[in-house]
């Protein structure tokens, strides 16, 4: 089932509201800048503790407000739970059934959640940096120990660079020595992850798109996978005297590489916009489906406005291949044909932050 009710408070724009929920698809219409979005913001607060569109939490808060909170009640088959997420006095606090959790990775591998939002554009074209978030994003989804090693690895590679700058030879060994047994173990994790990604990458591409194209993820890594500790340590020993230079470590995960190829070409650097935005749309798909297998929990989907720009057989055939979810959470603009796609579930009309049932279940409180 997923959310049988979200509670808001003081949040973004949106009234103080407590909506409950009885059905899998829930969509909201509305026009831009009234709240839609900011509702699966909360959505995705609640799951993963962390927002899809901003670091600065103190954004969150509605304006003239000192804080905010949100409750949702999530009821499953396997697991249910009141999640509690609040801001106060500048601290961020996360309870679970009333307990206090204090690292969030909790959340992600009991509420899973995959939001679809235009930005996602990016991880096709834009930086090198925005594709590895999103390999991390995918992983870190339902394994544990690579979250910690990609925490363990950033922290000494900040290190690192803080020395080089500073020109702190003496202490670039140990970092030398930290960083790569983090580093061999993301790289060995993500090839992992890529090999067995591609399959379902490239079904679902090939059947939302409609093109006869095997388009595939390639990885690039910094350090060969294959490398033992002593080699990596030899290629940062190699390269102190550049990262010296340039004040930076130049090689390593931070550094990897990952791009879209079809018959041995690189796919995105030709592609049109919309095919461009298709990719986008078919890796949050395959990143939902896989994590789906891999953690053996279906994931709530929040979808934002991201049908609008494909045509309607693409529409249909990428609803048609979704995976299967715990909940959905659709919006859509008052004139996109919403009855062309809403097969059964509730409709919420969101305007200047109130969030309004057709069936009047939503309470102002």
């Amino acid at each position: 089932m997923g959310f049988s009710s979200v509670k808001i408070y003081q949040f973004r724009n949106l009234e103080n509201t407590d909506i409950k929920f009885t059905d899998k698809d829930i969509f909201l219409v509305g026009e831009n800048g009234q709240g839609k979005t900011n509702f699966l913001e909360a959505v995705y607060l609640l799951c993963i503790g962390s927002s899809f569109r901003t670091r600065n939490e103190a954004f969150l808060i509605k304006n003239g407000s000192s804080d905010m909170s949100l409750i949702g009640k999530y009821e499953d088959p396997s697991l249910s739970g009141i999640i509690k997420l609040k801001i106060e006095k500048g601290r961020k606090i996360i309870e679970i059934d009333g307990r206090r959790i204090k690292d969030r990775k909790e959340l992600l591998y009991s509420f899973p959640c995959i939001a679809f939002t235009h930005d996602d554009i990016n991880f096709v074209n834009g930086s090198p940096a925005l594709r590895r978030l999103f390999i991390n994003q995918t992983i870190s989804l339902y394994d544990g120990s690579y979250l910690e090693s990609l925490r363990s690895y950033n922290r000494v590679i900040k290190l690192r660079n803080k020395a080089l700058k500073e020109r702190r030879e003496n202490l670039l060994s140990i970092y030398d020595s930290q960083a790569s047994v983090s580093g061999i173990s993301l790289q060995q994790k993500r090839e992992e992850l890529i090999g067995e990604f591609n399959d379902t990458f490239s079904r679902l591409y090939r059947n939302i798109s409609g093109y006869d194209i095997d388009l595939k993820i390639r990885y690039s890594p910094s350090w060969k996978c294959e490398m033992t500790d002593e080699d990596v340590l030899k290629i940062l020993h190699d390269n102190r005297n550049r990262d010296l230079l340039y004040g930076t470590s130049t090689t390593g995960p931070h550094r990897d590489r990952i791009g879209f190829y079809s018959s041995g070409k690189n796919y995105s650097a030709t592609a049109s916009t919309g095919q461009i935005r298709l990719i986008s749309l078919v890796l949050r798909a395959a990143q939902a489906a896989f994590c789906s297998v891999k953690s053996r929990r279906l994931p709530v989907l929040l979808l934002d406005d991201v049908l609008l720009e494909m045509d309607l057989q693409k529409r249909r055939r990428f609803l048609d291949n979704l995976p299967d979810y715990s909940q959905a959470f659709y919006t859509f603009l008052p004139d996109e044909g919403l009855v062309e796609y809403r097969k059964s579930g509730p409709i919420y009309r969101v305007s200047n932050g109130k969030i309004i049932s057709e069936d009047h279940n939503a309470q102002s409180v």
